[in-house]
């Protein structure tokens, strides 16, 4: 053990920058680590009590039910739009939270996650950008325009969940209080 420990400690002599740099520079691990954190922390949290509120009021079915018809013209149910929503957060739970889809529209849901659905990290560079080039108000119109080509992209390439989803019925929901 000893023999290993000193085997290391030789191999780092005079490399005492790099490894400051892997470490603690502009781009080492523990920087970009806290970074990430203070990054992500309050996008996740506070996606996570919306929908925790939206679920518990009801509301979240209402919209989806409400958005129903207008999703399965591309291949989608309305529920499909929730792991849609939650890509915003972060596209890899959405995936995974896409498991909740039927059979019959999980591919196209992944779909428009994948193109339609900007994770936190690519809204807060895309914000960056149009701010450097002094037109945030490009922004909405940004996420409008990755929505549109996400469900055209969906509707063209994902045609046989149309005939899957017309057989599907709606079913209606309730608002309530939260408990």
């Amino acid at each position: 053990m000893e023999t290993a420990l000193a085997g290391a400690v030789h191999a780092l002599e005079g490399k005492g920058k790099l490894v400051e740099a892997l470490l603690v520079g502009d781009y080492g691990l523990l920087t970009l680590e806290a970074y990430s954190f203070l990054w992500a922390f309050p996008v996740v949290f506070l996606l996570s009590i919306m929908m925790a509120v939206t679920d518990e009021t009801g509301i979240k079915d209402r919209i989806t039910d409400a958005l129903d018809p207008y999703l399965r013209k591309i291949g989608l149910k309305g529920q499909d739009l929730i792991p849609v929503f939650t890509g915003f957060g972060c596209n890899v739970v959405a995936v995974q939270q896409s498991r909740l889809c039927s059979a019959c529209t999980r591919k196209s849901c992944v779909s428009l996650i994948s193109l339609g659905s900007a994770c936190s990290y690519q809204i807060g560079a895309t914000i960056l950008i149009f701010h450097s080039a002094q037109k945030p108000y490009l922004f909405l119109p940004y996420l409008f325009t990755l929505f549109i080509v996400g469900a055209l992209h969906t509707r063209i390439w994902n045609r046989q969940a149309l005939v899957h989803t017309a057989l599907m019925r709606p079913h209606r929901t309730f608002i309530q209080m939260p408990t």
